[in-house]
């Protein structure tokens, strides 16, 4: 029974660690999801394109 109950403080201290590590993991937006980190990256990529598109008609 005491191996089982240390098993099982295992367990929670590793599900306690991960969920610590997420919510490290938080977007910008209304969720705090990584649905808005994913767009927060596509607003970026926009930016970054756009900015190609007007270094490259400077060319």
């Amino acid at each position: 029974m005491d191996e089982m109950i240390s098993v099982l403080e295992d367990i929670l201290r590793e599900l306690q660690d991960i969920n610590g590590k997420l919510d490290e993991i938080k977007g910008d937006g209304l969720y705090n999801s990584i649905s808005d980190v994913c767009n927060k990256l596509d607003s970026l990529e926009t930016a970054i394109g756009e900015v190609d598109s007007s270094i490259m008609m400077l060319d």
